[in-house]
């Protein structure tokens, strides 16, 4: 079964009921909730899942979205890196209901984003060597010299926000266990965010709790691996023996969230690391079209992946 996530609908809809219609609508009876659905908009899903119309495989951190973010940003507003203490036992809290959220709504898992970089420096030659590899057709001296600076950049901050999350999950880890709660760390869009592929291996070190695992996603991959930052599969290579959950989507270059089918990705490495109780869910921008989406699907089921 593949789940669908509220990401294709839920910034041009007013109504949890309407977001719930439209994913039915496209042969869908089970979605994943984002971090992008409304308190008022929540809980009405939460009734609807109360009455049986809808199932729920997993709530994307965090949900639902606090009031006063922005839908687009919201994603990035807690970090588990945060240096101040008071910002970082507010996202810890926030989190924390969440995982009651799935727990009430009896579903399986909660998608994290551990972490970002506070640096304006270092987001700002990530996003300089970005723009110059999308314009360079071939490998240069002088591009590989910009990614490595970036790089060296980063790796600063590498070992204070790796502790950081930690000692915040610590506390959430156990938090979620005790509500059976499964936890999926998300491998990330930038290669500037928490956990890269080798604070993964760290994080997974320490904590090596059977209801905490990776959750590809398999459009950030694609974009890591366009950008040169890690090799191909290179996260279920390391981590699929640890894989609680997926994203499923298609890219092109750095564009992610399109229909499956529509853009480069090699859906060919993931499937002998899928078991029956890997949470599946197709995660789709919201310009991708319903006839669009029901193809995708399609190409999933040839695929065998759904």
């Amino acid at each position: 079964m593949i789940s669908f996530s509220t990401s294709w609908n839920a910034t041009r809809n007013h109504s949890g009921l309407r977001i719930i219609q439209e994913i039915k609508d496209l042969g869908f009876d089970c979605l994943e909730i984002n971090f992008q659905v409304s308190s008022e908009k929540f809980e009405e899903i939460k009734k609807s899942k109360k009455e049986n119309q809808i199932q729920i495989s997993s709530l994307h951190n965090v949900a639902p979205m606090p009031d006063g973010f922005e839908p687009h940003s919201v994603h990035k507003a807690f970090p588990l890196n945060s240096p101040d203490d008071s910002f970082r036992e507010k996202s810890i809290e926030l989190t924390k209901n969440t995982i009651d959220n799935a727990h009430d709504l009896k579903a399986e898992a909660v998608v994290l984003h551990l972490g970002e970089s506070q640096k304006i420096e270092i987001l700002d030659l990530e996003q300089e060597y970005i723009k110059a590899k999308i314009k360079s057709e071939t490998k240069s001296d002088e591009l590989e010299e910009l990614k490595n600076k970036f790089i060296r950049e980063r790796n600063k901050i590498s070992v204070e926000g790796t502790e950081k999350i930690i000692q915040a999950l610590n506390e959430i880890i156990p938090y979620a266990q005790d509500k059976n709660i499964k936890l999926g760390f998300e491998n990330r869009y930038y290669y500037s965010q928490f956990p890269t592929l080798e604070e993964t291996e760290i994080i997974f070190k320490e904590f090596p709790n059977s209801n905490v695992g990776l959750w590809l996603d398999v459009g950030h991959q694609a974009t890591l691996e366009y950008l040169g930052f890690v090799e191909k599969n290179a996260y279920l290579k390391k981590f699929g023996h640890r894989l609680i959950g997926t994203h499923l989507m298609d890219c092109k270059e750095i564009y992610d969230h399109k229909a499956p089918g529509t853009g480069n990705i090699d859906y060919s490495g993931l499937k002998s690391y899928l078991k029956p109780d890997t949470i599946k869910v197709l995660e789709l921008g919201p310009k991708v079209t319903p006839p669009e989406v029901k193809s995708g699907f399609e190409y999933l089921q040839q695929m065998g992946l759904a």
